[in-house]
């Protein structure tokens, strides 16, 4: 019963996905989201969609300043994008893709840490807790190198 437990925590972390989306109109000034995106898209690969869909990667950064998307680039090249024609915009994080990840690793390396001593050991023979603990032991550790792999994207949704 406890791993049908897990499974079920780590399908719902799985299932919650790995990023947070906000609302450009849940802040209650432009500066609080101004700082926060500037911030974090700083030196990040930005992905823009536009009010038409089109959708840019751009992998110098940028900031917002007066209402406008001042994108970085090579040679102090800038491009500036008003913000009333942005939909969305939005980059990825690897430190927090890997707390997410380590965390989901230790139930997952208890699972697979159980199916393999249950496999190559028997659920008699003393020699499976070593399997296990070795299971717990790796499962976070490539969890959390997958997840900072994967990072954790913040999505600005912007509703003019």
């Amino acid at each position: 019963m406890k791993i049908g437990y897990l499974l079920i925590l780590v399908v719902f972390i799985f299932l919650a996905g790995c990023s947070s989306a906000y609302k450009v109109s849940d802040f209650d000034y432009k500066d609080l989201f101004y700082g926060e995106f500037n911030r974090g898209a700083r030196d990040n690969t930005i992905k823009i969609t536009l009010s038409n869909d089109s959708t840019y990667n751009w992998q110098y950064g940028g900031r917002i300043e007066d209402d406008t998307l001042v994108l970085s680039g090579n040679k102090n090249n800038y491009n500036y994008i008003p913000l009333i024609k942005i939909k969305k915009l939005s980059y990825k994080k690897s430190l927090p893709g890997f707390g997410i990840g380590f965390l989901v690793g230790i139930p997952v390396g208890f699972i697979l840490g159980q199916i393999m001593a249950f496999f190559t050991t028997g659920l008699a023979n003393n020699q499976s807790v070593p399997i296990i603990v070795s299971g717990v032991i790796t499962g976070p550790i490539l969890g959390g190198i997958l997840g900072s792999i994967l990072g954790w994207d913040y999505v600005y949704i912007f509703n003019f």
